[in-house]
């Protein structure tokens, strides 16, 4: 209370996701912003603050009472958390249950996942579940040097080299260049609000696995390993434009990913697991498929699957409705897919399954 200090951090967060468009003035945000309203919430001190503070912000913000504070008027869609810091044991129960109440209300959330060059299993609040922890990438689309990596990690985007309003005592319209993943975050909290604001009825897990599977893969480029390809920067880079209309496009399928079931399954245990699992299926004939850019169940959208057998004729297996598919494809055989929104079905797209990596065991069946 009566403390008046401020960084401009948020400010220059806050111009990312929603700086006004055609007003001869700076810069732009990423979502349009006479559609939505940011709502600054204050956490922290001039000093600093506790994550009980932030906890309760995040609380607030979605719509819960928090003692000694009038309740929010109108509950936020979206949470962008431009912050965070170091945990022994990853994400403490305490503040998960923060986020999965979050979940529960319909609140999606997106944090930075640091700027350390550390694994973020390390970091709170990037380290919890029930939110979209994000990477930053440089002018390459490689990890940033400072950004934080690893399995945790949902989704990258740039973090380097980016404008943001300056917070200046002295002039008006002041802008900068800064970098970090409190820079990455709200890009992808933009998109997240534009794909909301498009179709209010998603989910949070909805937005996350279409804003994931909608990324475009930057483990590789130029034949040449990347720090991302080492270090884990999640599904890939923020492509927006394809989240955005990736349900109005949903019935053109044009990419696909396939892999044994379970590649990797080369431990002694694991050879033991499948021999036994072999009393009850194929499993060295377990294959599984995603494809298009949803990655999760869509009102009004659905799939029907084809199988051909040495090049032959094409037999319709089943019609569903989750982008993804585990089969036991037999040798010689191709899996075939067709996208239908509202019964409108769009070409057919053959995902071959070549080159598989198939566990130890399974070697010899596979050839």
């Amino acid at each position: 209370t009566g403390e008046t200090c401020n960084s401009g951090h948020g400010l220059a967060v806050s111009s990312m996701i929603a700086a006004k468009a055609n007003n001869g003035t700076g810069m732009v945000g990423a979502v349009d912003a006479d559609m939505v309203e940011i709502v600054p919430v204050r956490a922290l001190g001039c000093s600093g603050g506790s994550n009980v503070d932030i906890m309760e912000g995040v609380l607030w913000a979605a719509g819960e009472s928090i003692e000694g504070v009038p309740d929010i008027e109108e509950p936020v869609d979206i949470v962008n958390m431009s912050l965070g810091g170091f945990t022994n044991g990853g994400c403490p129960k305490w503040e998960q249950d923060v986020f999965d109440r979050l979940h529960e209300l319909g609140v999606t959330v997106v944090v930075a996942a640091g700027n350390e060059d550390t694994n973020v299993a390390e970091i709170i609040p990037a380290s919890c579940a029930r939110i979209i922890a994000v990477a930053a990438t440089d002018d390459r689309g490689d990890k940033a040097n400072f950004s934080n990596y690893g399995e945790k990690v949902d989704i990258s985007t740039f973090g380097t080299n980016i404008l943001g309003a300056f917070l200046s005592t002295t002039e008006d319209d002041q802008y900068s260049i800064g970098g970090g993943t409190s820079y990455s975050a709200p890009l992808v909290a933009a998109t997240a609000a534009s794909l909301r604001l498009k179709y209010p009825s998603l989910t949070p897990e909805q937005i996350e696995s279409i804003i994931k599977s909608s990324a475009v893969d930057n483990s590789e480029f130029d034949g040449a390993e990347t720090v991302c390809g080492r270090r884990d920067c999640g599904t890939g880079i923020l492509q927006a434009d394809i989240v955005i209309d990736a349900i109005n496009n949903a019935s053109q399928v044009t990419s696909y990913h396939v892999a044994h079931r379970y590649e990797g399954y080369d431990s002694e245990g694991d050879e033991t697991w499948l021999d036994e699992m072999s009393a009850y299926v194929n499993a060295c004939q377990l294959v599984k498929y995603q494809w298009g850019n949803l990655g999760t169940e869509v009102d009004g959208v659905s799939y029907k699957l084809f199988l051909s057998q040495n090049g032959g004729e094409k037999t319709e297996l089943e019609t569903i409705t989750i982008p993804q598919k585990v089969i036991e494809l037999p040798k010689n055989s191709i899996l075939s897919v067709q996208a239908c929104v509202d019964g409108n079905c769009g070409e057919m797209l053959d995902m071959p399954a070549d080159n598989l990596a198939y566990p130890a065991v399974c070697e010899s069946s596979a050839e």
